[in-house]
């Protein structure tokens, strides 16, 4: 099915846009096209589009290769693409050791650190109580490691900071008090401790990193392998304030982490305009890749924000005079830090000053649980400083009936919101004025039941619809601030 946009003439033979066209302009939007580029893009080939891999790099061609269909032109170092040196790191082989027995890391015990330790060292380890002040006056930490029992292994930043101060290597901790919460730990953050990062390459100081200082969960059951005496046993020293009477005991850990180098790749298509001034439309790419058994699609996160974006190219490509030039980026390095964007806003020849507005497009294929029965919206977030772009935006609302704006969001100084969370912030950094559009959190969010056939692509169609009207106005006014 196709839905067919009409818009008078004085909506487009303007100055602003110096097109001469017949009494009426269409836009015709193809649900089926829209339907067949998400398939593509969330279809094993593409390998779960993870940064820096061949998936990635597969997903990069095709957008590209739309990109020349629709008639736009490279805009990046390398034709359509803009590629940028990284290193990935992740853990290696991780564990502590008493003895010769070695309890590994999200097995016997968690590694909860962040410094590497590519090699086993040794390290004394004494016993610290509860980890009060009074405690820890009793014994000597300066460079060991210290076993702690905690009411909660999630929050030890008072403890920690106080061995820090005092110069300790580290922290064993654990909870006598809970059973449970070492497998909680154990559970919930393995996944994200586990995964692979990504920083610049010519930032990186991994090389170079020292160890710091080491953080270790363990459950109760290997209290007395690594301190040599029992939980009731250690317990009753705490009680008659005796700490220093436990020996000091003697552990090995090895904290690796393994780095290699590799690439992102940004794709950019161009629309050139009249004037030097440009739009940037974007949206990310990449996603989360696979876990070894099965791929994370991305079908909705996002292969509908780049499929969005893909459709507005095809669209504009027809209208032969802009006035303001159209940059669609597409980002890869999202999920792993915005890096993408990072690096197109901070290249030398980037110009803020020069680009008018930025509407970067995230997750648009679903409906979240705050709009089951009233589907037809599409969230706004970031037109709360910019009175000028809210204006024109209220007046866009008006003219899409079959979708409109949510400004429930709409906080762009919330620090803990989405607006800080996807590409469109670190054009907010620079100054320019930044709307992210975004349909909300739903149950397959970052899993690999985000899959194509769960994309609404009757709404993704009405709100390709909103968006393309936003960018009409944009042209004729250039309302942004």
């Amino acid at each position: 099915m196709k839905r067919i946009l009409y818009f008078l003439l004085v909506a487009l033979a303007t100055p602003a846009i110096g097109q001469t066209v017949s009494s009426e302009t269409q836009f015709s939007i193809d649900k089926k096209e829209l339907k067949q580029t998400i398939k593509v893009l969330a279809s094993d080939s593409m390998e779960g589009r993870l940064t820096g891999t061949i998936g990635q790099m597969r997903a990069a061609r095709y957008i590209a290769r739309q990109f020349k269909e629709y008639g736009l032109t490279g805009g990046g170092d390398n034709g359509f693409y803009d590629d940028f040196k990284l290193i990935q790191y992740y853990r290696g082989e991780t564990y502590l050791k008493a003895g010769k027995r070695r309890l590994n890391d999200f097995e016997e015990m968690v590694y909860m650190g962040r410094g590497p330790l590519n090699e086993e060292r040794e390290e004394e380890l004494v016993f610290g109580g509860r980890g009060t002040p009074e405690e820890l006056d009793q014994i000597d930490v300066k460079n060991r490691m210290v076993m702690i029992f905690i009411r909660n292994v999630r929050s030890p930043y008072i403890v920690n900071r106080e061995l820090k101060r005092r110069g300790a290597s580290g922290v064993v901790l654990a909870n006598p008090d809970n059973l449970a919460q070492f497998e909680s730990v154990r559970r919930t953050f393995k996944n994200f401790m586990t995964r692979k990062r990504y920083a610049f390459a010519d930032r990186n100081k991994l090389e170079r990193k020292s160890a710091g200082f080491q953080e270790f969960i363990i459950p109760n059951s290997q209290i007395r392998r690594l301190m040599g005496m029992s939980q009731k046993e250690l317990n009753r020293l705490v009680e008659t304030k005796s700490i220093a009477d436990c020996p000091v005991a003697s552990i090995g850990m090895k904290c690796e982490r393994i780095a290699n180098r590799t690439t992102g790749r940004n794709v950019i298509g161009l629309l050139k305009g009249s004037s030097d001034t440009s739009i940037y439309i974007t949206a990310h790419y990449d996603h989360l890749g696979t876990n070894g058994h099965f791929y994370y699609r991305g079908a909705d996160d996002n292969a509908s924000g780049v499929t969005a974006m893909l459709e507005l190219a095809k669209l504009f490509s027809v209208i032969p005079e802009k006035k303001y030039t159209m940059v669609f980026l597409a980002t890869t390095g999202e999920e792993v830090g915005e890096l993408g964007a990072k690096y197109q806003v901070n290249r030398a020849d980037f110009e803020p000053e020069k680009v008018l507005v930025n509407l970067n497009i995230d997750m648009v294929g679903r409906i979240d649980s705050q709009h089951i029965g009233k589907e037809a919206y599409l969230y706004t977030i970031g037109t709360d400083t910019q009175p000028k772009l809210a204006a024109l935006f209220e007046k866009v609302d008006q003219q899409v009936p079959e979708c409109s704006f949510d400004y429930t969001y709409n906080n762009s100084h919330d620090l803990t919101g989405y607006y800080t969370r996807s590409d469109q912030y670190n054009f907010y950094e620079k100054g320019i004025p930044a709307v992210m559009f975004f349909a909300g959190m739903h149950k397959d969010y970052h899993k690999p039941t985000d899959t194509p056939e769960k994309i609404n692509y009757d709404l993704l169609q009405d709100r390709v619809s909103l968006i393309s009207q936003v960018v009409l106005a944009l042209q004729r006014k250039g309302a942004a601030n």
